[in-house]
């Protein structure tokens, strides 16, 4: 009850524009989230989900994309919880498949190249990021930008991400794919415990978090 409550607050006080503001007439909107899903991933999608319809964005005009970073293909849980989430957000969920190869090229990366991102991206009009945003013990990321690079890589620009020899480059990376993707809004948590939530349009609140030292590590 504690984070429902905390998402709300985080919802209510946006950073930058508001939810109504960003999402002034209805989008078509993928939201993406960690495959992984916990329950205060559930617990904020439902909140989000709720204030999308609110504000005119309908579940119909919603779906959820999963990513994945992989290497290896989604497990079949995977896809079993993606059929229970279906079902409690009332909307289509698609758990990303990082084998396979995707012919959509938003734009190109520094030392990278053409960046290739999952399919379902190609006909949404907004972008929301939900989820904790952290950095595992090994320097890993997770959650934040890192759910669009490595999270919606295929195979190929996987492989070309994880080779970068610098963790500094890879984080420049997971950076500016959301200059070529860019998103319109984000719901994103630390992992202390309590976590802070924060919401807001995207760009704004990512460079907010991380002038305040996020990602964190776990």
């Amino acid at each position: 009850m504690a984070f429902r409550a905390e998402v709300r607050r985080a919802l209510s006080q946006s950073v930058g524009s508001s939810l109504a503001q960003a999402f002034a007439a209805p989008k078509v909107t993928v939201i993406v989230a960690d495959a992984a899903v916990s329950e205060r991933d559930v617990v904020a999608l439902s909140e989000l989900v709720e204030s999308l319809v609110r504000v005119g964005t309908s579940r119909g005009r919603c779906m959820l994309l999963l990513a994945h970073a992989g290497p290896e293909a989604p497990a079949p849980a995977l896809k079993s919880h993606a059929k229970l989430l279906r079902a409690t957000l009332g909307m289509p969920v698609v758990v990303h498949d990082s084998t396979e190869r995707s012919d959509w090229i938003p734009g190109a990366i520094d030392a990278l190249g053409d960046c290739s991102l999952d399919d379902e991206l190609r006909e949404a009009e907004a972008v929301v990021l939900v989820g904790r945003w952290s950095r595992r013990k090994d320097g890993a990321p997770h959650g934040g930008p890192a759910l669009l690079l490595p999270g919606l890589a295929d195979a190929a620009m996987h492989v070309r991400w994880a080779a970068c020899p610098e963790r500094e480059a890879r984080d420049a990376a997971m950076r500016a794919v959301t200059t070529i993707v860019p998103v319109d809004y984000a719901l994103l948590w630390d992992a202390s415990d309590p976590p802070h939530v924060r919401a807001g349009s995207g760009a704004e609140l990512i460079a907010a978090l991380e002038a305040e030292g996020w990602p964190r590590t776990e």
